[in-house]
């Protein structure tokens, strides 16, 4: 297991593509996404070629653990990094880092800083982390894709009808986003 921070700058002037488990992750053209593909939770089951996964919880990493894509890395705090390999994610594969929920002080650090604190801003959760990570590896646009405000689940990812706060989450990652001063679009919109 590594440290966030290894990653620093890897992705240096490449657009990210970071997929939430929202309808319009069905209705989106893989072959239109560029190669930095970021997976929340269970969208990892839909995309191609994944390159990074992020989960807060046990529940998605068990759920994708048994057809992990062979060079993805997971992004993960350490006890998940830790139940990840006890799934049979390999150790290799997995970076770890401390979520800070709230805390504006992480949430402003430039790509140097995070990687020296190995700290990830978490205000929503899991799609925070990813878009904080996108600093740290250098990104220079995001495009979002299955966080489409309403409408459950993505057919392609298996799961019961359902979701979370999808409202909350997308008007917070757009505040994000903006603060962050990434340019950024939203699939479907």
């Amino acid at each position: 297991m590594q440290k966030i921070g290894a990653l620093l700058d890897c992705h240096a002037g490449e657009p990210a593509w970071i997929f939430g488990k929202g309808p319009s992750l069905d209705a989106f053209p893989m072959n239109s996404a560029g190669p930095l593909r970021l997976c929340i939770n269970e969208s990892v089951r839909a995309v191609p070629s994944p390159t990074y996964f992020f989960a807060h919880d046990e529940g998605p990493i068990k759920n994708v653990a048994d057809a992990w894509p062979a060079k993805c890395r997971a992004i993960l705090q350490p006890v998940r990094a830790e139940y990840a390999k006890d799934c049979g994610i390999p150790e290799k594969l997995l970076y770890t880092y401390e979520k800070r929920f709230a805390d504006n002080a992480v949430r402003d650090l430039d790509a140097e800083g995070i990687a020296k604190r190995s700290a990830l801003y978490g205000n929503t959760g899991t799609v925070h982390c990813a878009i904080h990570f996108c600093r740290l590896i250098g990104v220079s646009r995001v495009v979002m894709v299955g966080f489409d405000g309403s409408g459950g689940y993505a057919k392609a990812i298996g799961l019961p009808d359902g979701g979370a706060a999808h409202e909350r989450i997308k008007s917070d990652s757009k505040s994000l986003l903006t603060a962050l001063e990434f340019p950024f679009n939203f699939f479907g919109d």
